[in-house]
């Protein structure tokens, strides 16, 4: 009896004692998410003619590993084109040729042999599928409507061609031309080839004789409008006309035109400042009348993709730009301590939320204050923060390479 009693109060004894407490855990490192998914590229060309494409995720701030891009085509001698929707390139080749890449598939196709290597005379359409380019006289349509592509019938031009755009649309070619081979002085008019490949007709008229001719032919987003430059050596002048060929408006756009506003309402164009000398203003089409911008003589600019502001880069070796908004034409100056000869700015929405891992949204073609080499800077919509790297570009088309590509 007594060895019941003593078991039992031993078994109350340990019942009542406390459990033990388990060891407090040691804080680990912070967790960090992983990136959402992105489709979103920077291509550009460096200087031995490779054509690269940079991941846009490569450039987490919280990733200390440098930016690797993956080189996509190579032997790019320069005069790079895109689609509307980038993930098509016409450029030409170091082999003298017009070639066209899809980025997206790395399907490469050869085109053909453009009349002048120096200035090669071609224009990819919109959607992609058509180049037009100028071989041995003709304008001539190359259709990429199989792995092997097909040549078109050629048109015969009426006047030697100086430049071809495609309408929006991809159905239209327009021409700025001439009056002779090699004759510059003399203008011959703009003229349109249909779809059809039919004679091209004469839209406008030649300008006046001894005024050059016309060049660097841009259609109206909304393919209501033609802008074009005409001139020769140091004088030029800018002209206007509907798509049709009517309203023309000679002398009415400055020195010419450099980007059509999103939403067609005008355009950013040259004003002469002097001999070879340019600063940038801004075309109304409701005001018919150029607004010149608060800033002086521009090497280049880079419009917003909404339209709503544009950066200017002075000429020589003044560091930095301005960034300027159209609509009150206010501007302040922006950008790093740096010389800055070309940028591509990135559309909102089309990367991560995380502002402070992906602020980056202007790349920028940097001339490095060391080496002055020409390198791939990003820097984000204020101003506030870089990320300098040391990848290179090519020293005359890398600037105009630059282009953000949203792949599948």
């Amino acid at each position: 009896m007594r060895a019941l009693v003593v078991a039992a109060g031993l078994l109350a004894l340990a019942g009542c004692r406390p459990a033990p407490i388990a060891p407090a855990s040691q804080p680990g490192p912070p967790v960090v998410p992983p990136p959402p998914p992105c489709t979103v590229r920077l291509g550009y060309l460096e200087p031995h003619g490779v054509y690269y494409l940079l991941d846009y995720l490569a450039l987490d701030t919280l990733d200390p590993r440098p930016p690797v891009a993956r080189p996509v085509v190579p032997d790019i001698a320069g005069w790079v084109a895109y689609s509307a929707n980038s993930h098509r390139m016409a450029y030409l080749g170091r082999d003298d040729q017009v070639h066209l890449a899809d980025l997206a598939t790395g399907l490469r196709w050869v085109v053909g042999r453009a009349d002048n290597p120096a200035d090669p005379v071609f224009a990819l359409s919109p959607d992609g599928a058509k180049v037009a380019l100028i071989e041995k006289g003709n304008v001539r349509v190359w259709l990429a409507n199989n792995p092997t592509g097909s040549h078109l019938a050629a048109a015969k031009c009426p006047k030697p061609p100086a430049s071809l755009a495609w309408s929006p649309d991809s159905k239209l070619v327009a021409m700025s031309t001439m009056a002779a081979v090699r004759d510059e002085t003399n203008d011959g008019g703009i003229w349109l080839l249909q779809e059809g490949l039919s004679q091209p007709k004469r839209l406008v008229a030649p300008g006046p004789r001894g005024e050059g001719c016309s060049r660097d032919l841009m259609w109206s987003p909304d393919g209501k409008w033609l802008a074009w430059a005409r001139g020769y050596g140091d004088g030029w002048t800018g002209d206007l006309a509907r798509a049709d060929g009517s309203d023309l408006r000679r002398d009415a756009i400055g020195a010419g035109p450099r980007e059509w506003l999103p939403d067609s309402r005008g355009l950013i164009v040259d004003i002469h400042v002097e001999a070879g000398a340019f600063r940038a203003g801004l075309y109304s089409l409701r005001m018919s009348k150029v607004i010149p911008f608060v800033s002086g003589v521009i090497r280049g600019h880079c419009l917003s993709p909404d339209g709503s502001s544009v950066l200017v880069f002075p000429l020589g070796d003044a560091k930095g730009a301005d960034m300027l908004d159209l609509g009150s034409g206010m501007g302040t100056p922006w950008g790093p301590k740096a010389v800055i000869e070309g940028a591509a700015w990135l559309a909102d929405g089309r990367v991560p939320k995380d502002e402070y891992r992906f602020p980056w949204r202007i790349a920028c073609a940097v001339r490095d204050p060391r080496t002055h080499d020409l390198r791939l800077w990003f820097v984000n919509r204020a101003a506030s923060r870089t990320k300098e790297t040391t990848l290179p570009l090519d020293p005359e088309f890398g600037p105009r390479s630059l282009r953000w590509i949203d792949l599948p």
